[in-house]
């Protein structure tokens, strides 16, 4: 199940059999506290698929303008159900998540001219002091851009396309995505390349965090609050499907193996964002978690990575980008 294609905001038929296809995972990726413990599993999917279902058909009534801050207002009721029937807020996943994604999460924003109020726009994560690592199409289709860091959320950074230091020319999944040097002095970077990998396995727990533009436009949330408006996935269909039961499989078969497909309800605004994964550990410590992959779009449409309108899609992290991590930057 999802919404929203890169971030133009497409809907696509809902997965029905997703958690048929994909078993649970023993460790939700947020560590959420947003389900009551007394309801299970199933009426989480079977509630969120009914909102979803009503919310379809407005979005494709509506399609063309289906992202925009006046469609939101419009069917508020609708896009307050699939928020709170589908969704998570931020604050609602565990310490330890949170405490993880406060060393990474990048809010992008993009304003059409100078002296427009900014708005979310994509999301991204750091991987170093001054690298921020997002979508390409979210880096090159903005206008006046800036960002803001989960550690320091009431601060903007603006970049230009000008700061792109690494983008290839390609214009297909494998290659949507950039790495952008912010200048300036920054707040400390207290991640690690050990906070990153590539390695995911079938039916690997992941989960997507990101900013939602419908939850950000509908409770009135203002740039330098923007947490508010970040949501992930409540339902724990939320894993790595098998990329060889893809309906239309890649025209390079070598490209399965770096694409990520996943039934991960997600918004317009949340392309760039970084694909989580969580693995249990022996003993009482808490679970480990990595960035593995960067949300891209829905697989309703043809590209590099294939097409199964059942699921959402991302690519693993690419080997340059863990490389450069470790190296503090890309020079």
């Amino acid at each position: 199940m999802k919404i929203g294609v890169r971030t133009r905001g497409r809907l696509s038929q809902i997965a029905i059999a997703v958690v048929a296809l994909l078993a649970h995972s023993d460790v939700s990726i947020g560590g959420s506290i947003c389900r009551p413990p007394e309801v299970s599993q199933e009426e989480v999917q079977r509630k969120c698929e009914k909102a979803f279902t009503v919310l379809r058909n407005t979005m494709t009534t509506d399609e063309g303008t289906n992202n925009s801050e006046e469609h939101f207002i419009k069917y508020r009721e609708k896009y307050n159900e699939f928020d709170s029937k589908c969704l998570c807020k931020f604050s609602q996943a565990k310490d330890y998540t949170r405490e993880f994604l406060s060393k990474y999460l990048v809010a992008i924003f993009a304003a059409e001219s100078v002296g427009n109020d900014p708005q979310p726009y994509c999301t991204g994560f750091r991987v170093s002091q001054n690298i921020v690592v997002t979508a390409k199409h979210c880096a090159t289709e903005l206008g006046v851009r800036s960002l803001r860091f989960l550690s320091h959320p009431g601060i903007a950074y603006e970049f230009s396309i000008d700061d792109i230091v690494k983008m290839k020319a390609s214009g297909g999944d494998l290659s949507d995505y950039s790495l952008i040097k912010v200048r300036g002095k920054l707040p400390n970077f207290l991640g690690s390349p050990d906070g990153l990998s590539s390695e995911v396995e079938v039916r690997q727990a992941l989960n997507v965090f990101a900013i939602s533009r419908p939850a950000y436009f509908l409770n009135d949330t203002k740039p330098s609050h923007w947490v508010e408006a970040v949501r992930y996935s409540k339902v724990n269909s939320a894993q790595a499907f098998d990329p060889s039961k893809i309906a239309q499989m890649p025209t390079d078969a070598s490209a399965s193996s770096r694409c990520l497909y996943y039934g991960i309800e997600t918004f317009a605004g949340m392309s760039g964002a970084p694909v989580l994964k969580i693995n249990r550990v022996v003993g009482n410590g808490n679970p480990t978690i990595k960035i593995v992959g960067i949300h891209l779009r829905d697989a309703a449409t043809s590209g590099e990575c294939g097409r199964d309108e059942r699921f959402n899609v991302g690519i693993r992290l690419p080997e340059e980008l863990i490389i450069a991590a470790k190296h503090g930057g890309t020079e």
